[in-house]
Protein backbone atom coordinates (compact mmCIF):
# COMPACT_ATOMS: atom_id res chain seq x y z
CA UNK A 1 0.00 0.00 0.00
CA UNK A 2 1.45 3.31 -1.11
CA UNK A 3 1.23 5.83 1.76
CA UNK A 4 3.61 8.41 0.28
CA UNK A 5 0.97 11.15 0.18
CA UNK A 6 0.08 10.52 3.82
CA UNK A 7 3.74 10.68 4.85
CA UNK A 8 4.13 13.99 3.01
CA UNK A 9 1.00 15.37 4.67
CA UNK A 10 2.32 14.46 8.12
CA UNK A 11 5.69 16.00 7.29
CA UNK A 12 4.03 19.33 6.45
CA UNK A 13 1.93 19.06 9.61
CA UNK A 14 4.97 18.41 11.80
CA UNK A 15 7.23 20.91 10.04
CA UNK A 16 5.06 23.94 10.74
CA UNK A 17 6.83 26.42 13.00
CA UNK A 18 4.04 26.55 15.57
CA UNK A 19 3.97 22.78 16.03
CA UNK A 20 6.05 21.81 19.09
CA UNK A 21 3.88 18.96 20.36
CA UNK A 22 1.30 17.06 18.38
CA UNK A 23 -0.73 13.85 18.40
CA UNK A 24 -0.52 11.12 15.76
CA UNK A 25 -3.73 9.16 16.18
CA UNK A 26 -3.53 5.53 15.00
CA UNK A 27 -5.71 2.66 16.20
CA UNK A 28 -4.06 -0.51 17.49
CA UNK A 29 -3.12 -2.74 14.55
CA UNK A 30 -3.93 -0.07 11.98
CA UNK A 31 -0.52 0.60 10.45
CA UNK A 32 1.37 2.54 13.14
CA UNK A 33 4.66 0.65 12.84
CA UNK A 34 4.78 0.81 9.04
CA UNK A 35 3.90 4.52 9.06
CA UNK A 36 6.59 5.42 11.60
CA UNK A 37 9.26 3.26 9.96
CA UNK A 38 8.64 4.77 6.54
CA UNK A 39 8.46 8.29 7.95
CA UNK A 40 11.79 7.85 9.75
CA UNK A 41 13.39 6.40 6.63
CA UNK A 42 12.05 9.14 4.35
CA UNK A 43 13.06 12.07 6.57
CA UNK A 44 16.13 10.72 8.39
CA UNK A 45 18.36 13.41 6.84
CA UNK A 46 16.29 16.18 8.40
CA UNK A 47 15.12 14.69 11.70
CA UNK A 48 16.90 12.90 14.55
CA UNK A 49 14.36 10.49 16.05
CA UNK A 50 14.20 9.23 19.64
CA UNK A 51 11.51 6.89 20.92
CA UNK A 52 9.93 6.16 24.27
CA UNK A 53 7.69 3.14 24.79
CA UNK A 54 6.44 3.58 28.36
CA UNK A 55 4.23 0.50 28.15
CA UNK A 56 7.47 -1.54 28.43
CA UNK A 57 8.57 0.18 31.64
CA UNK A 58 8.47 -2.12 34.66
CA UNK A 59 7.01 0.49 36.94
CA UNK A 60 6.28 -0.02 40.61
CA UNK A 61 4.58 2.24 43.10
CA UNK A 62 7.94 3.44 44.42
CA UNK A 63 9.54 4.42 41.11
CA UNK A 64 9.01 7.65 39.24
CA UNK A 65 8.25 7.63 35.54
CA UNK A 66 10.68 10.46 35.00
CA UNK A 67 13.59 8.23 36.08
CA UNK A 68 12.69 5.64 33.46
CA UNK A 69 12.31 8.36 30.85
CA UNK A 70 15.71 9.89 31.63
CA UNK A 71 17.57 6.56 31.61
CA UNK A 72 15.77 5.49 28.43
CA UNK A 73 16.84 8.70 26.68
CA UNK A 74 20.37 8.45 28.09
CA UNK A 75 20.69 4.94 26.67
CA UNK A 76 19.59 6.10 23.21
CA UNK A 77 21.91 9.11 23.31
CA UNK A 78 24.83 6.88 24.27
CA UNK A 79 24.03 4.43 21.48
CA UNK A 80 23.77 7.06 18.73
CA UNK A 81 26.95 8.80 19.85
CA UNK A 82 25.32 12.04 20.98
CA UNK A 83 26.88 11.77 24.45
CA UNK A 84 30.55 12.64 24.08
CA UNK A 85 32.80 11.33 26.91
CA UNK A 86 34.77 14.57 26.77
CA UNK A 87 31.68 16.73 27.07
CA UNK A 88 32.42 19.99 28.92
CA UNK A 89 30.16 20.19 31.97
CA UNK A 90 29.60 23.80 33.15
CA UNK A 91 30.75 24.63 36.69
CA UNK A 92 27.24 25.10 38.22
CA UNK A 93 26.13 21.66 37.00
CA UNK A 94 29.48 20.02 37.77
CA UNK A 95 29.50 21.39 41.30
CA UNK A 96 26.01 20.05 41.92
CA UNK A 97 27.00 16.68 40.55
CA UNK A 98 30.17 16.61 42.64
CA UNK A 99 28.35 17.40 45.87
CA UNK A 100 25.22 15.33 45.38
CA UNK A 101 25.93 12.55 42.91
CA UNK A 102 28.45 9.83 42.18
CA UNK A 103 29.03 9.99 38.42
CA UNK A 104 29.87 6.31 38.08
CA UNK A 105 26.37 5.53 39.36
CA UNK A 106 25.22 6.61 35.91
CA UNK A 107 26.41 3.22 34.66
CA UNK A 108 24.43 1.39 37.32
CA UNK A 109 21.34 3.51 36.74
CA UNK A 110 21.35 3.07 32.98
CA UNK A 111 22.03 -0.67 33.14
CA UNK A 112 19.27 -1.13 35.74
CA UNK A 113 16.78 0.01 33.11
CA UNK A 114 18.26 -2.10 30.30
CA UNK A 115 15.36 -4.61 30.01
CA UNK A 116 12.95 -1.76 29.35
CA UNK A 117 14.97 0.44 27.03
CA UNK A 118 17.03 -1.82 24.76
CA UNK A 119 15.52 -2.47 21.33
CA UNK A 120 17.66 -5.56 20.65
CA UNK A 121 20.32 -7.66 22.37
CA UNK A 122 23.17 -6.45 20.15
CA UNK A 123 22.96 -3.00 21.76
CA UNK A 124 23.97 -4.20 25.23
CA UNK A 125 27.74 -4.12 24.71
CA UNK A 126 27.69 -0.75 22.96
CA UNK A 127 25.49 0.72 25.68
CA UNK A 128 27.75 -0.49 28.50
CA UNK A 129 30.90 0.79 26.79
CA UNK A 130 29.33 4.17 26.05
CA UNK A 131 27.98 4.57 29.59
CA UNK A 132 31.39 3.78 31.11
CA UNK A 133 33.18 6.26 28.85
CA UNK A 134 30.64 8.97 29.62
CA UNK A 135 30.76 8.43 33.38
CA UNK A 136 34.57 8.35 33.43
CA UNK A 137 34.67 11.61 31.50
CA UNK A 138 32.44 13.29 34.07
CA UNK A 139 34.46 11.75 36.93
CA UNK A 140 37.67 13.24 35.55
CA UNK A 141 36.05 16.65 35.49
CA UNK A 142 34.78 16.21 39.05
CA UNK A 143 38.35 15.50 40.19
CA UNK A 144 39.19 19.07 39.24
CA UNK A 145 36.92 20.20 42.07
CA UNK A 146 38.86 18.36 44.79
CA UNK A 147 40.89 21.45 45.50
CA UNK A 148 37.97 23.78 44.91
CA UNK A 149 37.59 24.72 48.59
CA UNK A 150 41.26 25.75 48.81
CA UNK A 151 40.72 28.38 46.14
CA UNK A 152 37.63 29.86 47.72
CA UNK A 153 37.05 31.59 50.97
CA UNK A 154 35.15 29.41 53.39
CA UNK A 155 32.07 31.64 53.33
CA UNK A 156 31.83 31.49 49.57
CA UNK A 157 32.19 27.71 49.47
CA UNK A 158 29.58 27.28 52.20
CA UNK A 159 27.27 29.58 50.25
CA UNK A 160 27.77 27.54 47.08
CA UNK A 161 27.17 24.31 48.98
CA UNK A 162 23.92 25.59 50.51
CA UNK A 163 22.76 26.83 47.13
CA UNK A 164 23.34 23.47 45.49
CA UNK A 165 21.74 21.61 48.41
CA UNK A 166 18.63 23.77 48.07
CA UNK A 167 18.72 23.25 44.31
CA UNK A 168 18.90 19.48 44.76
CA UNK A 169 16.04 19.50 47.26
CA UNK A 170 13.87 21.07 44.58
CA UNK A 171 14.76 18.41 42.01
CA UNK A 172 11.13 17.32 41.78
CA UNK A 173 10.47 20.53 39.88
CA UNK A 174 10.66 19.03 36.40
CA UNK A 175 11.64 22.28 34.72
CA UNK A 176 14.91 22.51 36.67
CA UNK A 177 18.23 21.50 35.13
CA UNK A 178 19.52 18.81 37.47
CA UNK A 179 22.67 17.02 36.20
CA UNK A 180 20.90 14.25 34.28
CA UNK A 181 18.36 16.67 32.83
CA UNK A 182 21.20 18.93 31.76
CA UNK A 183 23.17 16.05 30.25
CA UNK A 184 20.20 14.92 28.15
CA UNK A 185 19.15 18.44 27.18
CA UNK A 186 22.70 19.41 26.27
CA UNK A 187 23.05 16.36 24.01
CA UNK A 188 19.67 16.89 22.34
CA UNK A 189 20.33 20.60 21.87
CA UNK A 190 23.70 19.90 20.30
CA UNK A 191 22.16 17.87 17.48
CA UNK A 192 22.30 19.69 14.14
CA UNK A 193 19.11 17.96 12.96
CA UNK A 194 15.60 18.74 14.14
CA UNK A 195 15.10 16.47 17.15
CA UNK A 196 11.85 14.52 17.36
CA UNK A 197 10.71 12.51 20.39
CA UNK A 198 8.16 9.78 19.70
CA UNK A 199 6.11 8.55 22.67
CA UNK A 200 4.40 5.36 21.49
CA UNK A 201 1.34 3.35 22.58
CA UNK A 202 0.32 6.23 24.80
CA UNK A 203 -3.31 5.16 25.20
CA UNK A 204 -2.27 1.68 26.44
CA UNK A 205 -0.49 2.93 29.56
CA UNK A 206 -2.03 2.79 33.02
CA UNK A 207 -4.00 6.07 33.43
CA UNK A 208 -1.97 7.13 36.48
CA UNK A 209 1.29 6.90 34.53
CA UNK A 210 -0.28 8.16 31.31
CA UNK A 211 -1.30 11.53 32.70
CA UNK A 212 1.95 11.70 34.63
CA UNK A 213 3.89 11.49 31.37
CA UNK A 214 1.70 14.17 29.84
CA UNK A 215 2.59 16.43 32.74
CA UNK A 216 6.31 15.66 32.42
CA UNK A 217 6.46 16.63 28.78
CA UNK A 218 4.40 19.77 29.17
CA UNK A 219 6.59 21.04 32.01
CA UNK A 220 8.69 23.30 29.79
CA UNK A 221 5.78 25.03 28.08
CA UNK A 222 6.47 28.24 30.03
CA UNK A 223 10.25 27.90 30.36
CA UNK A 224 12.32 30.27 28.21
CA UNK A 225 15.58 28.39 27.65
CA UNK A 226 17.75 29.20 24.65
CA UNK A 227 19.91 26.61 22.95
CA UNK A 228 22.98 28.58 24.09
CA UNK A 229 21.77 28.45 27.71
CA UNK A 230 22.12 24.68 27.66
CA UNK A 231 25.02 24.12 25.29
CA UNK A 232 27.34 26.83 26.63
CA UNK A 233 25.48 27.89 29.76
CA UNK A 234 25.70 31.50 28.66
CA UNK A 235 22.91 33.82 27.69
CA UNK A 236 23.11 35.36 24.25
CA UNK A 237 20.48 38.02 23.65
CA UNK A 238 20.83 37.51 19.91
CA UNK A 239 19.86 33.85 20.18
CA UNK A 240 16.09 33.77 19.92
CA UNK A 241 15.66 29.98 19.79
CA UNK A 242 13.65 28.83 22.79
CA UNK A 243 13.00 25.37 24.16
CA UNK A 244 9.30 24.86 24.73
CA UNK A 245 9.67 21.11 25.25
CA UNK A 246 11.15 18.95 27.98
CA UNK A 247 14.81 18.06 27.37
CA UNK A 248 14.99 20.59 24.53
CA UNK A 249 13.34 18.42 21.86
CA UNK A 250 12.21 20.44 18.86
CA UNK A 251 9.14 18.26 18.32
CA UNK A 252 7.28 15.78 20.51
CA UNK A 253 4.78 13.34 19.00
CA UNK A 254 2.31 11.52 21.24
CA UNK A 255 1.21 8.37 19.40
CA UNK A 256 -2.17 7.04 20.47
CA UNK A 257 -5.72 6.22 19.48
CA UNK A 258 -7.44 9.51 20.27
CA UNK A 259 -10.86 7.87 20.63
CA UNK A 260 -9.51 5.31 23.11
CA UNK A 261 -7.63 8.08 24.90
CA UNK A 262 -10.79 10.15 25.36
CA UNK A 263 -12.53 7.10 26.84
CA UNK A 264 -9.65 6.54 29.28
CA UNK A 265 -9.75 10.21 30.25
CA UNK A 266 -13.49 10.22 30.96
CA UNK A 267 -13.30 6.97 32.90
CA UNK A 268 -10.55 8.51 35.01
CA UNK A 269 -11.76 12.10 35.37
CA UNK A 270 -15.50 11.75 34.81
CA UNK A 271 -17.22 14.48 32.82
CA UNK A 272 -14.16 16.74 32.63
CA UNK A 273 -13.45 18.50 29.34
CA UNK A 274 -11.14 16.15 27.42
CA UNK A 275 -10.75 18.46 24.41
CA UNK A 276 -9.74 21.34 26.66
CA UNK A 277 -7.29 19.11 28.52
CA UNK A 278 -5.58 17.93 25.33
CA UNK A 279 -5.20 21.46 24.00
CA UNK A 280 -2.94 22.19 26.96
CA UNK A 281 -0.43 19.64 25.68
CA UNK A 282 -0.47 19.91 21.88
CA UNK A 283 0.12 22.91 19.67
CA UNK A 284 -2.02 21.87 16.70
CA UNK A 285 -4.92 19.62 15.77
CA UNK A 286 -4.52 15.85 15.85
CA UNK A 287 -3.16 14.10 12.74
CA UNK A 288 -5.10 10.92 11.97
CA UNK A 289 -3.76 7.88 10.14
CA UNK A 290 -5.58 4.64 9.42
CA UNK A 291 -4.08 2.19 6.98
CA UNK A 292 -7.42 0.37 6.69
CA UNK A 293 -9.27 3.59 5.85
CA UNK A 294 -6.48 4.54 3.45
CA UNK A 295 -6.75 1.11 1.83
CA UNK A 296 -10.52 1.41 1.46
CA UNK A 297 -10.17 4.88 -0.05
CA UNK A 298 -7.61 3.50 -2.50
CA UNK A 299 -9.96 0.63 -3.34
CA UNK A 300 -12.81 3.02 -4.00
CA UNK A 301 -10.64 5.14 -6.27
CA UNK A 302 -9.36 2.07 -8.14
CA UNK A 303 -12.86 0.69 -8.69
CA UNK A 304 -14.05 4.06 -10.00
CA UNK A 305 -11.05 4.77 -12.24
CA UNK A 306 -10.06 1.31 -13.48
CA UNK A 307 -13.19 -0.82 -13.20
CA UNK A 308 -15.47 2.01 -14.33
CA UNK A 309 -18.20 1.30 -11.76
CA UNK A 310 -19.31 3.00 -8.58
CA UNK A 311 -18.01 1.46 -5.37
CA UNK A 312 -21.56 1.25 -4.02
CA UNK A 313 -22.35 -1.23 -6.81
CA UNK A 314 -19.39 -3.40 -5.82
CA UNK A 315 -20.46 -3.22 -2.17
CA UNK A 316 -23.93 -4.39 -3.20
CA UNK A 317 -22.49 -7.38 -5.04
CA UNK A 318 -20.16 -8.25 -2.17
CA UNK A 319 -23.08 -8.22 0.26
CA UNK A 320 -24.85 -10.71 -1.99
CA UNK A 321 -22.01 -13.20 -1.47
CA UNK A 322 -21.68 -12.52 2.25
CA UNK A 323 -18.63 -10.24 2.30
CA UNK A 324 -18.67 -7.06 4.38
CA UNK A 325 -15.66 -4.85 3.81
CA UNK A 326 -15.96 -3.16 7.20
CA UNK A 327 -15.51 -6.56 8.85
CA UNK A 328 -12.46 -7.51 6.81
CA UNK A 329 -9.15 -7.54 8.61
CA UNK A 330 -7.31 -4.28 7.90
CA UNK A 331 -4.14 -6.14 6.95
CA UNK A 332 -6.02 -8.13 4.29
CA UNK A 333 -7.65 -5.04 2.79
CA UNK A 334 -4.27 -3.32 2.61
CA UNK A 335 -2.81 -6.17 0.57
CA UNK A 336 -5.53 -6.16 -2.09
CA UNK A 337 -3.84 -3.63 -4.38
CA UNK A 338 -0.25 -4.67 -3.68
CA UNK A 339 1.45 -5.58 -7.00
CA UNK A 340 -2.01 -5.66 -8.53
CA UNK A 341 -0.66 -5.75 -12.10
CA UNK A 342 0.36 -9.33 -11.32
CA UNK A 343 -3.25 -10.26 -10.53
CA UNK A 344 -4.32 -10.35 -14.18
CA UNK A 345 -2.94 -11.08 -17.65
CA UNK A 346 -2.70 -8.51 -20.41
CA UNK A 347 -2.76 -10.13 -23.82
CA UNK A 348 -4.66 -10.21 -27.08
CA UNK A 349 -8.20 -11.61 -27.19
CA UNK A 350 -9.56 -12.51 -30.64
CA UNK A 351 -13.29 -12.67 -31.40
CA UNK A 352 -13.01 -12.69 -35.21
CA UNK A 353 -10.13 -12.30 -37.65
CA UNK A 354 -10.51 -8.53 -37.54
CA UNK A 355 -11.86 -7.99 -34.03
CA UNK A 356 -9.19 -8.09 -31.34
CA UNK A 357 -8.94 -6.41 -27.97
CA UNK A 358 -6.59 -6.46 -24.99
CA UNK A 359 -7.65 -8.51 -22.00
CA UNK A 360 -6.93 -5.92 -19.27
CA UNK A 361 -10.48 -4.60 -19.39
CA UNK A 362 -12.45 -3.18 -16.44
CA UNK A 363 -14.23 -6.55 -16.14
CA UNK A 364 -10.99 -8.53 -15.76
CA UNK A 365 -9.60 -6.01 -13.27
CA UNK A 366 -12.80 -6.17 -11.23
CA UNK A 367 -12.81 -9.97 -11.13
CA UNK A 368 -9.15 -9.95 -10.08
CA UNK A 369 -10.06 -7.50 -7.33
CA UNK A 370 -12.98 -9.64 -6.19
CA UNK A 371 -10.78 -12.72 -6.01
CA UNK A 372 -8.32 -10.88 -3.77
CA UNK A 373 -11.20 -9.75 -1.58
CA UNK A 374 -12.12 -13.38 -1.00
CA UNK A 375 -14.86 -13.96 -3.58
CA UNK A 376 -14.68 -17.57 -4.78
CA UNK A 377 -15.11 -18.53 -8.45
CA UNK A 378 -18.44 -20.20 -7.73
CA UNK A 379 -19.69 -16.95 -6.14
CA UNK A 380 -18.93 -14.70 -9.11
CA UNK A 381 -22.24 -15.42 -10.86
CA UNK A 382 -24.13 -14.46 -7.69
CA UNK A 383 -22.11 -11.24 -7.49
CA UNK A 384 -22.86 -10.21 -11.08
CA UNK A 385 -26.48 -11.31 -10.86
CA UNK A 386 -26.90 -8.93 -7.92
CA UNK A 387 -25.60 -5.95 -9.88
CA UNK A 388 -26.90 -6.72 -13.40
CA UNK A 389 -29.88 -4.37 -13.03
CA UNK A 390 -27.50 -1.42 -12.78
CA UNK A 391 -27.20 0.86 -15.81
CA UNK A 392 -23.43 0.41 -15.94
CA UNK A 393 -23.59 -3.39 -16.01
CA UNK A 394 -23.45 -3.80 -19.80
CA UNK A 395 -20.63 -1.27 -20.00
CA UNK A 396 -18.73 -3.33 -17.43
CA UNK A 397 -19.04 -6.47 -19.58
CA UNK A 398 -17.60 -4.51 -22.50
CA UNK A 399 -15.83 -6.39 -25.28
CA UNK A 400 -16.17 -9.72 -23.45
CA UNK A 401 -19.92 -9.59 -24.20
CA UNK A 402 -19.26 -9.31 -27.93
CA UNK A 403 -19.58 -12.50 -30.01
CA UNK A 404 -19.15 -13.32 -33.70
CA UNK A 405 -22.92 -13.15 -34.15
CA UNK A 406 -23.17 -9.73 -32.51
CA UNK A 407 -20.28 -8.39 -34.63
CA UNK A 408 -22.10 -9.51 -37.78
CA UNK A 409 -25.08 -7.48 -36.56
CA UNK A 410 -23.16 -4.29 -35.83
CA UNK A 411 -22.49 -5.06 -32.18
CA UNK A 412 -26.05 -5.79 -31.14
CA UNK A 413 -26.61 -7.86 -27.99
CA UNK A 414 -29.67 -8.67 -25.93
CA UNK A 415 -30.03 -8.84 -22.17
CA UNK A 416 -33.15 -9.22 -20.01
CA UNK A 417 -35.47 -8.28 -22.86
CA UNK A 418 -33.54 -5.14 -23.79
CA UNK A 419 -31.62 -4.69 -27.04
CA UNK A 420 -28.26 -2.92 -26.90
CA UNK A 421 -25.58 -1.90 -29.35
CA UNK A 422 -21.99 -2.19 -28.15
CA UNK A 423 -20.02 0.67 -29.68
CA UNK A 424 -16.27 0.17 -30.04
CA UNK A 425 -13.55 2.64 -30.93
CA UNK A 426 -12.42 2.01 -34.50
CA UNK A 427 -9.34 4.24 -34.30
CA UNK A 428 -7.18 2.03 -32.10
CA UNK A 429 -5.30 0.31 -34.90
CA UNK A 430 -5.03 -3.43 -34.40
CA UNK A 431 -6.99 -3.54 -31.16
CA UNK A 432 -10.56 -2.49 -30.54
CA UNK A 433 -11.51 -0.71 -27.36
CA UNK A 434 -14.94 -0.49 -25.84
CA UNK A 435 -16.50 2.95 -26.06
CA UNK A 436 -20.11 2.90 -24.87
CA UNK A 437 -23.44 1.07 -24.84
CA UNK A 438 -26.43 2.36 -26.78
CA UNK A 439 -29.98 1.43 -25.85
CA UNK A 440 -31.85 0.51 -29.05
CA UNK A 441 -35.43 1.94 -29.14
CA UNK A 442 -38.25 -0.44 -28.25
CA UNK A 443 -39.75 -0.09 -31.75
CA UNK A 444 -37.22 -2.70 -32.84
CA UNK A 445 -38.50 -6.19 -32.08
CA UNK A 446 -36.35 -7.80 -29.41
CA UNK A 447 -37.70 -11.23 -30.34
CA UNK A 448 -35.72 -11.10 -33.60
CA UNK A 449 -32.49 -10.89 -31.56
CA UNK A 450 -33.10 -13.45 -28.80
CA UNK A 451 -30.23 -15.53 -30.16
CA UNK A 452 -27.90 -12.65 -29.17
CA UNK A 453 -28.83 -12.99 -25.48
CA UNK A 454 -25.76 -12.53 -23.31
CA UNK A 455 -24.79 -15.57 -21.25
CA UNK A 456 -23.37 -13.94 -18.10
CA UNK A 457 -21.81 -17.17 -16.91
CA UNK A 458 -19.90 -17.60 -20.19
CA UNK A 459 -18.74 -13.97 -20.11
CA UNK A 460 -17.40 -14.47 -16.58
CA UNK A 461 -15.70 -17.69 -17.66
CA UNK A 462 -13.94 -15.98 -20.58
CA UNK A 463 -12.77 -13.10 -18.38
CA UNK A 464 -11.55 -15.52 -15.70
CA UNK A 465 -9.04 -16.96 -18.16
CA UNK A 466 -7.08 -13.74 -17.76
CA UNK A 467 -7.16 -13.61 -13.96
CA UNK A 468 -4.23 -15.15 -12.12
Amino acid sequence: MDITKKLTAFYHHLNEDEVDRTILSVKLGDGKTEFLNKFKEKYSNQYAFYSLTPINYQLTANEQIIEYVKRDLLAQLVLDGSLNPSINVPAPILLQWYLNERPLDVIKDIMRYVPSVLRNGNELGALLKGAINMAEGITNQCKKLKGFKEYLEAAEFDKATKSVTKYSAEANNLTELDPLNWLITRSVAGNKKTTVLLIEDFDRIDPVHLFGIFNIFSAHSDKKLTRKDVVEFEYDSDNKAQFLNKFGFDKIIFIMDSVAMSTVFRNYYGDANYEGYIKEFVSKHTFYHSVSEHAKSSLQAYVKEECKVDFEIVTKGLSAVGIKLEKNDAREVVKVLDNFEDAYIKEEVSVTDDFHFLSDTPLVKLIALLRRLGVRENQLLDFFTAIQVEDSFMELLGCFAVTKDSIQRHGKICHNGVLYQMVVDEDEGKYKSFDRVMNIPSMVSVDDYRFLEVDINKVIGKALEYVR
